[in-house]
């Protein structure tokens, strides 16, 4: 393969996965605003000085139902 295959290979998967992302983003969004006890929490969270809305959403998203944790760790 080509060096300009690999990476035309790599862009479709990146934008791909962007897609997918902006689809999950979405979902978590409809869950979140579709409970007035999610939205407390949110508003909660998002009024911590230095909690932006990143963090807000992962951690959100982490305690919805049906969610599972995704531990990322580095090799040693």
């Amino acid at each position: 393969m080509t060096l300009q295959a690999h990476l035309s290979e790599l862009i479709s998967k990146h934008r791909a996965l962007e897609k997918e992302l902006a689809s999950v983003d979405d979902d978590i969004d409809d869950a979140v605003r579709g409970s007035p006890a999610w939205r407390e929490k949110e508003d909660l969270l998002a009024s911590v000085p230095g909690v932006g809305p990143v963090a807000v959403k992962e951690h959100l998203a982490s305690f919805l139902p049906g969610a599972t944790m995704l531990v990322v760790t580095t090799p040693q």
